[in-house]
């Protein structure tokens, strides 16, 4: 499998395409000061994810000498800072 992840890579490099795809029309990122209002209705989704965030997420990235701290939850898309 490791050759032909490999030769994917060097592939797609010799071509000098973009490492990243640049924003489409239904992607979007909120500003970092705009603040998102959690739905009341996804008050036991939200509040598993903070769970997930503080307990698993939070301390591996800590390991890495940053921080992860959670934005907001709308429809489905989970935002971080």
């Amino acid at each position: 499998l490791k050759p032909d992840v490999l030769a994917i890579l060097l592939d797609h490099f010799t071509a000098q395409m973009p490492l990243f795809r640049g924003p489409s029309a239904d992607f979007s990122v909120p500003a970092a000061e705009e603040e998102i209002v959690d739905n009341p209705a996804d008050a036991d989704i939200v509040a598993q994810i903070r769970d997930l965030i503080d307990t698993r997420v939070r301390p591996a990235v800590a390991n890495d000498g940053g921080d992860i701290v959670y934005r907001g939850f709308d429809q489905g898309k989970v935002y971080l800072k």
